[in-house]
Formats: structure tokens, sequence, C-alpha cells
């Protein structure tokens, strides 16, 4: 996948919603070297999925704890 291919492939989608899952696809399972391949700072990945990810989690514990 190049830079050119990701960007016509997200441009593509609907919905914010439907990018964000494709980026955090990817960042999860690519390589540092892959995600700059890509024309994103590795950085800004890290970050996007901190952000992505955090809230997801404390969702989850959140209702685990509901249900105890």
């Amino acid at each position: 996948m190049t830079a050119d291919v990701l960007e016509r492939v997200l441009s593509s989608m609907d919905t914010e919603y439907d990018r964000n899952a494709l980026k955090g696809i990817l960042f999860t399972f690519l390589s540092r070297s892959e995600i700059y391949s890509l024309g994103v700072k590795p950085d800004r990945a890290v970050k996007f999925l901190s952000k992505t990810c955090r809230p997801h989690k404390r969702l989850k514990m959140h209702n685990l704890q509901l249900k105890t």
C-alpha cells in the first residue's frame, strides 16, 4: 500500500467513524516504518491510538463493573 492509495481509500469512505476504524486497524498492525511510508508520522499514530483505544477500554471496564 502506498500513501496515495491510503488517501484514496480514506477519501472514498462515507463517515469519519469508518476512516478512524481503518486508521486504527492500520496503526495497530503496521510497523513504525510502514506507517511512515504511508505519509503518517508514527508519533501521530501512537497519539491517535491512545485517544481512541483508551476510552474504549474504560467503557468496557465500566460495563464489566455494572454487570457484576
